[in-house]
């Protein structure tokens, strides 16, 4: 599939989610204490900042051209985002007009929040944790991995750490980001389905964090889903528990200290053989041998040495390395 989106996949915003949905999310913001952004999220009012290629004034001409969208569901989809004191019917009047950008009524639809961006592919204009809060409902059609992955780390990367993302599509993006996936709540759309739009989507609430090894230390198995960014060596779990430990529960900042140094997994043992540091304790079983005779693997050429040849300098198992390979029966 070519890295491109078509016509179809632009987001026209011209839909609303259905109002208990929309309530719902309303919920969850209603105590944030910060920046809201509203991504590609139709035309819900929800947000302090509504990001689309589009401002609502421009989005009632994609409304005219829709054969299947009524002047009743334009005042549905309008309804809160007309601002004012207006002296005439406002929606009825865009509805029905030529030019609705040019039309006296405009004044009235709330406009001055729209950020212009193609979040399918921009960098969006913001700065690194600059939102409290995400909500995200991007184009379903056509979007490649690349493009969702891309489209989620540009989420994560704007939104601070303690900060939630809300989104809803009919996949569930994972990340090896600082992101734990706290919610996962499958929805049934009835009312596009009639357009040809996938019924049944997943609406996603993440948590983001300060590093990715808080991240992973908070990772949890889901009723639904399971969403584990797991670290793939002990050397990486020890970390995740370090970096979590030194900044939730003793609440030290992040950059005050250097996870290199502090990090327990950080050894003057290394292999004999090869010098590489990451040495993995062999369970008895497998080795048939004594408590006294632990032996410890070499994740880089699976070497197995006892305990008292490990204590050596990275030079000195450099010297050692043209020893034959012992294997341990």
């Amino acid at each position: 599939m070519p890295d491109t989106h078509d016509a179809d996949h632009e987001f026209k915003g011209t839909w609303r989610w259905p109002a208990p949905f929309e309530a719902w999310v309303e919920s969850l913001i209603a105590d944030v204490d910060g920046p809201i952004a509203n991504i590609a999220a139709g035309l819900s009012p929800l947000g302090t900042v509504r990001i689309d290629m589009k401002t609502p004034v421009e989005l009632i001409e994609n409304l005219q051209a829709e054969s299947s969208t009524t002047l009743q569901d334009a005042r549905e989809y309008l309804a809160d985002l007309i601002v004012g004191n207006p002296p005439i019917d406002v929606v009825g009047s865009l509805y029905t007009a030529d030019n609705p950008s040019e039309h006296p009524a405009a004044e009235y639809i709330l406009t001055n929040n729209t950020v212009r961006a193609d979040v399918l592919s921009d960098t969006l204009p913001f700065d690194d944790d600059t939102f409290a809060f995400v909500i995200c409902d991007p184009p379903w059609l056509k979007l490649n991995t690349a493009r969702r992955a891309r489209l989620f780390d540009e989420l994560i990367r704007i939104t601070e750490p303690g900060g939630r993302i809300l989104f809803n599509a009919y996949w569930t993006p994972t990340a090896d980001g600082p992101v734990t996936l706290d919610r996962l709540v499958p929805r049934q759309d009835t009312d596009r389905w009639s357009v040809g739009t996938p019924n049944v989507s997943w609406a996603s609430l993440y948590t983001v964090h300060d590093s990715v090894h808080t991240a992973r230390h908070l990772s949890a198995p889901l009723t639904q889903r399971e969403f584990t960014p797991s670290p793939s060596t002990l050397e990486e779990s020890t970390r995740a528990h370090r970096h979590y430990e030194l900044t939730q529960i003793h609440g030290h900042d992040p950059d005050s200290f250097d996870l290199d140094i502090v990090d327990p997994a950080t050894t003057d043992q290394c292999c004999p053989q090869c010098g590489h540091t990451d040495l993995y304790p062999v369970s008895q079983s497998e080795v048939n041998t004594s408590s006294e005779a632990r032996l410890y693997e070499c994740a880089n050429c699976q070497f197995r040495s006892f305990p008292d040849e490990t204590d050596q300098s990275p030079a000195q198992a450099t010297i050692s390395s043209a020893a034959p390979k012992r294997s341990v029966a």
